[in-house]
C-alpha cells in the first residue's frame, strides 16, 4: 500500500512539473511593413502598366495605371498573412497606334518586393512576378538606409 501512496504522490508531483507549453502554441502576430514595387523598364512612353497584387486575406488586386512606376505600401501581420505577390504586365495605351507602340519595342517590367525596406525578390522580364512566404521573423530593416 505504501508503494502505491509514493507512486500516486510521485505522479501528482511530477503532473505539476511538465512543462507549459502555451505560450509555444500562442504564436505572437508579427507586423511586417511591405512593398511592392513595378516599373517599366525600357520604351515605355506608349504603355501603362498592368498590375496584379495580392496577399494571403486579399484575394487577387488588378490596377491599371499610366504611370511608368507603380508603388504598394501594405503592412500585414504573420501569422494571418503568410504570402504576398505582385506581378505586371506592359500594354499598349490604348489611344496609340501598333505602329508607332512598338517602334522602338516593347519595354520589359520590373518588379521589387520589399520587407521592412529589404529588398527579398526582384525580376524583370515580360512579365516578372515576385513573391514571398513572411514568417514569425521577418528580414531585418537594413541598417543606415531609407529603404
Amino acid at each position: 500500500m505504501r508503494r502505491v501512496a509514493t507512486i500516486a504522490a510521485l505522479t501528482v508531483l511530477l503532473a505539476g512539473c511538465s512543462p507549459d507549453t502555451s505560450a509555444l502554441d500562442a504564436q505572437k502576430p508579427v507586423q511586417q511593413k511591405v512593398t511592392l514595387e513595378l516599373a517599366l523598364v525600357g520604351p515605355a512612353e506608349f504603355f501603362d502598366l498592368v498590375v496584379q497584387w495580392g496577399h494571403t486575406t486579399v484575394a487577387n488586386k488588378e490596377e491599371h495605371t499610366p504611370a511608368p512606376n507603380w508603388v504598394k505600401d501594405l503592412t500585414l501581420t504573420w501569422p494571418d498573412d503568410v504570402y504576398v505577390y505582385v506581378n505586371g504586365t506592359a500594354r499598349k495605351k490604348p489611344t496609340v497606334d501598333d505602329r508607332l507602340a512598338f517602334v522602338n519595342g516593347q519595354p520589359s517590367v520590373e518588379c521589387r518586393l520589399r520587407i521592412n525596406g529589404q529588398v527579398v525578390k526582384t525580376a524583370t522580364n515580360a512579365s516578372p512576378q515576385c513573391d514571398f512566404n513572411l514568417t514569425g521573423t521577418p528580414p531585418a530593416a537594413p541598417s543606415g538606409s531609407a529603404g
